[in-house]
């Protein structure tokens, strides 16, 4: 039986979830509320909303075609088979990036190969190319936090080589390298809507290309693909609003629903559905002014970091799209777990980086950069505006966290 002491506690705990500058909140508004009432008028699944969305990031982009998707994972894999490439074939992809990634690559019936990183937690053309054999098919190259890869090297490296290449812009969707947008290199690009992405929504991908062939197979492909249920759609979005647009206000009893919940659900590759296409143009519209809000809060961020914004990676960049403000904390600084700690008591929801995919297949080759690296990667979120008594208590915290810790980073 549970004392009252513990219950106690237990729900103290939970209040500490509440927080001022939340994880991942959506800018969303009146736009995506009347996309998400689509579902009420039995628009759900059928409507014309995911060709016009995947028509909206083609013009948006500059590029020819463009096709939909439920998910990212699925615009992946699809896309790799549009490719022709062989099942079995190797796909060099980072061994830091979101496990979905890798999911897309294992739903082609392709292997991973997983590369290393560099400073910027991004690949290089140095650690591709280590891992690059006769087998090797295709490059997937996402661009993570915002920030961008050395895409146009990885681009023409992948050309030398006579290999494909996915530009995966899932989480840098309106970033630019060298003034040209992210998900417009090699064959073929990807954007989705997701959680912390550019276009913030439950879910919805398009890959993008200016190859007619590659398009009409990719087409092809996509009407093989089920529709999904009206039901999971219309939950989706419904928990998107209570756990992630309110999240503010919700935290603590999201926590609860996660230790009280322990089914996963399984995930279905199927085509766009009407309202979170919907949901996507939406987002679409706001996409420059909801950029321009996050690079000022990244910038009210780095103010209230102080010497120690040092540690901030290289996704702080003019052309960047600062969906996170991702820093490396030093080897002789404070855990992230402790960093983490410290950000919630001062009302900010700080979360750690990914856990390396190769840890799953330790096969290949060493990957010491990665290995080094992902344990001290802390993310701050962007999309809420931090207010002065915030930042003040930030700058407060981490000085105290980061006493006796040199403020420069190597």
């Amino acid at each position: 039986m549970i004392s009252y002491a513990r219950l106690r506690r237990g729900l103290r705990s939970l209040r500490s979830y509440n927080y001022d500058v939340p994880w991942c909140v959506p800018p969303w508004g009146v736009r995506e509320l009347r996309a998400s009432m689509l579902p009420v008028y039995g628009r759900a699944i059928s409507g014309p909303n995911p060709s016009h969305f995947a028509r909206a990031i083609a013009q948006e982009l500059g590029v020819a075609f463009a096709v939909p998707f439920n998910r990212g994972r699925t615009a992946i894999g699809v896309a790799l088979r549009a490719l022709e490439i062989e099942s079995g074939s190797e796909v060099v992809v980072p061994a830091y990036v979101c496990q979905t990634a890798v999911d897309g690559i294992r739903y082609a019936g392709m292997s991973p190969v997983f590369a290393d990183i560099a400073d910027d937690l991004h690949v290089s053309v140095q650690s591709v190319a280590a891992v690059t054999t006769a087998s090797t098919r295709c490059i997937l190259v996402p661009h993570l936090f915002g920030g961008s890869a050395p895409i146009a090297e990885l681009e023409a490296f992948a050309r030398s080589r006579k290999i494909a290449l996915i530009d995966d812009a899932a989480q840098s969707f309106g970033a630019r390298v060298g003034g040209q947008l992210v998900g417009t290199f090699g064959d073929c690009g990807i954007v989705s809507i997701g959680p912390g992405k550019s276009l913030a929504g439950p879910a919805g991908a398009v890959m993008v290309t200016n190859s007619e062939h590659l398009y009409r197979r990719a087409l092809e492909l996509s009407m093989t693909l089920p529709e999904e249920a009206a039901v999971t759609v219309i939950r989706r979005i419904g928990s998107y609003w209570v756990w992630r647009r309110f999240r503010r206000y919700t935290g603590a009893a999201h926590q609860l629903w996660e230790r009280l919940s322990t089914r996963p659900r399984a995930h279905v590759h199927a085509r766009m559905s009407n309202a979170d296409a919907a949901l996507g143009l939406a987002q679409l519209r706001s996409s420059r002014s909801n950029a321009r809000a996050r690079g000022a809060n990244v910038t009210a961020l780095l103010t209230a970091l102080g010497p120690f914004a040092d540690y901030a990676v290289g996704t702080i960049a003019d052309e960047a799209m600062y969906l996170k403000l991702v820093l490396i904390l030093p080897p002789n600084g404070p855990t992230v777990s402790a960093f983490v700690g410290a950000l919630a008591a001062v009302g900010v929801e700080a979360q750690g980086g990914y856990r390396p995919c190769n840890f799953d297949d330790r096969a290949g080759v060493p990957l010491a950069r990665t290995e080094e690296l992902w344990e001290r990667v802390v993310c701050l979120p962007t999309e809420t505006t931090p207010s002065e008594a915030v930042c003040s208590r930030v700058a407060e915290s981490v000085a105290t966290l980061f006493a006796g810790v040199p403020s420069a980073v190597g």
